[in-house]
């Protein structure tokens, strides 16, 4: 294998963040539902958290024509605060809340990707 030749590499951390965000999500449906204000839901979403940032910051850091890798890096961050944030709160009403994070939370996210893209790199 030449030093030039990655590509292989390449689909290892694609399967890594891809997986990385499966386990976002089943970390957001369970700390919806079973793992609220139980030590082991903060467990979980402290985990999928700290990974999700260690995912980020490992594609922030790769260079501009892989730029797929920051946004698949992307969900399992904002699943990690969105499973912390749903293991603190009451169980009532939180689908509408749940929706607003969404929408909100999107909307914010695709505003700091816009902007970390339109930033010029030397």
């Amino acid at each position: 294998m030449l030093a030039s030749d990655f590509g292989p590499l390449m689909v290892y951390v694609f399967g890594f963040y891809l997986l990385l965000d499966i386990f976002g999500f089943i970390c957001v449906a369970i700390n919806s539902s079973y793992g609220r204000n139980r030590w082991w839901g903060l467990g979980l979403a402290l985990f999928c958290t700290l990974g999700g940032l260690m995912a980020v910051c490992s594609a922030w850091n790769t260079s501009p024509e892989f730029i797929f890798f920051k946004y698949l890096a992307m969900p399992s961050l904002v699943c990690g605060f969105l499973s912390l944030y749903l293991w603190g709160i009451d169980r009532k009403h939180w689908h509408i809340l749940l929706l607003r994070i969404l929408v909100y939370g999107s909307i914010i996210v695709g505003g700091l990707v816009l902007f970390a893209l339109s930033v010029r790199r030397y």
